[in-house]
């Protein structure tokens, strides 16, 4: 229990914010990270079915570890491991992440994986490099606008604030999922936040309070 004390270290988010910023990083780039996904998950099947299709029959090349796969108990060859082509899924997904722990492939199945290398680098570059640049947009957002006031224009030049404004006295939308989710939301809302009184100042329930403490 002790060691659940380094969460305290989330309260330095007041002071600079960071952890709060992932959700707007996240809604500001949302068009570009969905191409990539999509990208990324086109790659994946591609991939994965080339694989399939070059390792499913190949009964020479013996498995590059000791450990028996799929039941395989001895002379365990490729094929045991590429049974069908949803197995050939988590392979796939190794090596698109940059890995490239198996070795023992046909030529056509490492030709493949020579492209699938080269592919890897924008999938796991292109949505870092996204999010990167989104937290610098809105970090410099929010010092233009504490530095030299609300400005307008496009996305980028002082877009959350703009658009936080905008929201300012707005109600929230209803939930698709019924009456019963809003009220939830709004509970967890008001558990965070707490509620707002006339004056401005915010009052907390002795469970939220005594979460913000710890």
């Amino acid at each position: 229990l002790r060691m659940a004390r380094i969460l305290r270290l989330l309260k330095l988010d007041k002071f600079v914010p960071s952890f709060t910023l992932i959700d707007d990083v996240i809604r500001f780039k949302w068009n570009s990270l969905k191409v990539a996904g999509f990208a990324a998950l086109t790659l994946w099947i591609i991939f994965g079915g080339l694989l399939y299709l070059f390792e499913y029959q190949d009964a020479v090349n013996e498995l590059d570890d000791p450990v028996p796969i799929y039941g395989c108990i001895e002379d365990c060859t490729m094929m045991d491991r590429f049974r069908n082509y949803f197995d050939s899924f988590f392979y796939t997904g190794v090596h698109l992440t940059g890995d490239y722990p198996i070795t023992t492939y046909d030529w056509p199945a490492r030709f493949t994986n020579f492209f699938m290398v080269i592919a890897a680098v924008g999938v796991v570059s292109i949505p870092s490099g996204l999010i990167a640049s989104g937290f610098v947009d809105i970090v410099q957002s929010k010092s233009k606008a504490k530095r030299d006031g609300p400005i307008t224009g496009i996305a980028g030049d002082d877009w959350y604030e703009i658009k936080y404004r905008s929201l300012e006295g707005v109600p929230p939308p209803n939930s698709r999922w019924g009456p019963t989710v809003d009220k939830w939301q709004n509970a967890v809302n008001d558990f965070l936040n707490g509620k707002k009184d006339g004056s401005g100042r915010h009052s907390y329930t002795t469970s939220a309070y005594a979460g913000r403490v710890f």
